[in-house]
Parts: C-alpha cells; sequence; structure tokens
C-alpha cells in the first residue's frame, strides 16, 4: 500500500496496516502537526516581537532595552529576533496573509524580506517564488536576480 493510499483511508482503516506501517503514520502526522504550530508560532512571535520593538513594551516589562529583552527573557539571539521584526514590518506593510506567510516560512521570509522592503512592486513575484523554491533555489534565483538588476543599472 503506497503513501498516499494510507492518508486517504478512513482512521479506521488503518488499523489494518502493520505496526511500523502505524507507527510511521502516526510519526507524520506528529511531525506535519508540529510543523504547522511552528508555522503558526513564527507569525505570532514576528508579529509580537515587532509590536514590542515599535512601542518599546520592554522597558515596560522591566528590561532596558529591546535587545536586553530578547537576549535574557527568550534566550535569543539580537539578530534572529531583528529578524524576525523586519519580516513582521514587510508582512504588515504588504498585508501578506498570514496563511501566505506559514506557507513559505521563516527561512525563506528572511531570505526575501529586504527585497520585498525594497520591491514591493514586485512583492508578488518574490512570495511566489519562495512558495515554489526550496530555500537554496530561492537564494540562487536571488543571487541571479541582484546580478541582472545591476548589470541593468549599469
Amino acid at each position: 500500500m503506497t503513501a498516499v493510499q494510507t492518508e486517504l483511508m478512513p482512521k479506521e482503516a488503518t488499523a489494518e496496516l502493520s505496526i511500523h506501517e502505524q507507527k510511521a503514520a502516526q510519526c507524520k502526522e506528529r511531525i506535519e502537526t508540529a510543523h504547522k504550530g511552528a508555522s503558526v508560532a513564527f507569525y505570532d512571535m514576528s508579529m509580537g516581537l515587532l509590536e514590542a520593538f515599535e512601542n518599546e513594551y520592554p522597558k515596560v516589562w522591566g528590561y532596558e532595552n529591546f535587545s536586553d529583552y530578547v537576549e535574557k527573557a527568550l534566550d535569543m539571539k539580537y539578530r534572529t529576533a531583528y529578524y524576525m521584526v523586519e519580516i513582521g514590518k514587510v508582512v504588515r506593510d504588504l498585508a501578506i496573509d498570514k496563511d501566505r506567510v506559514q506557507r513559505i516560512g521563516w527561512t525563506k521570509l528572511k531570505e526575501i524580506a529586504g527585497v520585498l522592503r525594497d520591491q514591493p512592486t514586485d512583492a508578488n513575484k518574490y512570495l511566489t517564488m519562495a512558495e515554489s523554491m526550496s530555500t537554496t533555489q530561492l537564494q540562487d534565483a536571488l543571487r541571479s536576480d541582484v546580478k541582472m538588476t545591476e548589470s541593468k543599472d549599469a
């Protein structure tokens, strides 16, 4: 039985699978549920960090500044937190749908955030690239795009 056939089967029918196949299906479901949860958490974290950064909430919370807060309370490097803030700004400013942000994910959004900020009129092009490419392919495409732009400018 193929993996696709297993996914389409009602839960009662999976009882006919071997123990190994049942465990594999459970593992797959656990991974995919966690992945969806991580995407939701990434979005919420980016938007929350943006709000905290812009409104200087860490001072209200008893921290010296935003950097102090993320490093002490979240055990996160300032640079990582600031990437998330930048992604949050782009998402807000371009009104990118939450589901789209979650499909693209943190790694690829980090790659395109600067381009989206600098070239908002081409946002759909870059978002579509991020949705359809692996991170490595996206990085290569962005480098290629920058070289083409620099050639045109020259």
